[in-house]
C-alpha cells in the first residue's frame, strides 16, 4: 500500500483502516456468537 504525504491523505488512510479493523472486528464477532 502506498503512503501518500498529506494530513487529508493520513486522515483518509486512518479511516480506512479503522473502517476495515471495525469490518473484521465485525465479522469475527459475528463468527463468533454464531458458533456458540
Amino acid at each position: 500500500m502506498a503512503k501518500k504525504a498529506g494530513p487529508k491523505s493520513d486522515q483518509a488512510t486512518g479511516a480506512e483502516k479503522l473502517a476495515e479493523v471495525g469490518r473484521a472486528f465485525g465479522v469475527r464477532l459475528g463468527g463468533v456468537l454464531a458458533t456458540e
